[in-house]
């Protein structure tokens, strides 16, 4: 299946196609001088509101009080410009100007004030927020990537259960890292290389999944989980 970023420059069959796939779509997070999300696309407003754009319904945190959020539908006409905003970042990125059917304004990625975690996504009391991440540490916004102390606030990560890759793994891929975009800088003039790293993390990184759902599936996942 295509992904939303390709059938941007698709022609208008496939991305009909795509809108009234009921298991195509799924959140995108975009934000700006009004923030952007796309169903989905998303995003922030100037006043702190999400804005979703979706192709049914959006999630079901993004109608909660503290989230502030309302949605747009994806339709034909604005499908490419919610795909834009979601990659528009800030700083690096032109934002996206007045999208369709959605409150005029400039949509950029939602990253920009909700990077991590910054509230509560569950829909009920009961649930468990469950988090893959790339790294131990939970950033706020995007702002506050160079100030460690900035963290979510504990109510906020009461329910979550995160699951990152131990700094033993990490040391055990190419440049000790895990590959980000920094990678196409580094690696310029060296395609190849970057590409071949890339593939190589996938690889160390597959068994660490086939083991957590061994954990799930053989309910031995909360002896081994440990306080954030």
């Amino acid at each position: 299946m295509n992904s939303p970023a390709e059938l941007i420059t698709n022609g208008a069959a496939q991305r009909r196609s795509f809108l009234n796939n009921p298991g195509a779509m799924n959140p995108v997070l975009p934000s700006g001088g009004r923030c952007a999300c796309s169903g989905v696309v998303c995003g922030a407003a100037r006043d702190g509101s999400g804005r979703f754009f979706v192709y049914s319904k959006p999630p079901s945190f993004c109608l909660q009080p503290q989230f502030h959020g309302s949605f747009v539908r994806l339709n034909e006409t604005n499908f490419k410009y919610a795909v834009m905003a979601s990659g528009a970042i800030p700083l690096a990125v032109a934002g996206i100007h007045d999208i369709y059917g959605a409150p005029r304004g400039v949509y950029r990625d939602g990253g920009l004030i909700d990077y991590h975690l910054t509230h509560q996504f569950a829909a009920g009391e009961s649930d468990i927020v469950l988090f893959f991440h790339h790294q131990e540490r939970i950033i706020p916004g995007w702002l506050d990537k160079e100030y460690p102390r900035r963290t979510p606030d504990e109510e906020t990560l009461s329910n979550v259960l995160m699951v990152f890759p131990a700094q033993n793994f990490i040391e055990r891929l190419p440049g000790g890292k895990v590959p980000d975009r920094t990678d196409f800088t580094t690696y310029i003039d060296a395609h190849k290389t970057r590409t071949e790293n890339w593939r190589q993390a996938v690889g160390l990184a597959a068994p660490l999944g086939e083991e957590f759902l061994e954990l799930v599936e053989s309910h031995r996942l909360k002896d081994v989980v440990e306080k954030l």
